[in-house]
């Protein structure tokens, strides 16, 4: 069964960086089970990304830290 509130909205990401820097940064808050970083439909980054954590408070920790 998948955990509720696992996922966390990530806004403001530059649009050169990569999938794996965003799981870098995101990556000490917990472990991550998935990253999807939003591209346009010619791959360009449209800035955001949704970060799925394997448990709620690892996403609840990523939120307080990244919301100071």
């Amino acid at each position: 069964p998948r955990q509720t509130n696992c996922e966390v909205f990530v806004g403001g990401i530059p649009t050169q960086a990569p999938e794996q820097e965003i799981e870098q940064v995101f990556g000490r808050f917990g472990k991550i089970l998935a990253c999807r970083l939003m591209r346009r439909q010619d791959g360009a980054s449209r800035g955001f990304a949704f970060i799925t954590y394997a448990i709620p408070h690892s996403a609840q920790y990523a939120v307080s830290c990244k919301n100071k």
